[in-house]
């Protein structure tokens, strides 16, 4: 579980109005649209989660 204040998530996104997650492939459901792949094509609002 990730756990942060309110403040970090909200300073870390303050600049982006769409959130987008994506199971991976090994999941039972992956999540995949065309406006999510250009949005990643084009390198907006990616934030690499560990």
């Amino acid at each position: 579980m990730l756990a942060c204040s309110a403040g970090m998530v909200r300073d870390a996104f303050s600049d982006y109005t769409t959130m987008q997650i994506i199971a991976h492939e090994d999941d039972d459901i992956l999540f995949m649209n065309l406006e999510l792949r250009n949005m990643i094509a084009a390198g907006d609002g990616l934030s690499h989660g560990r």
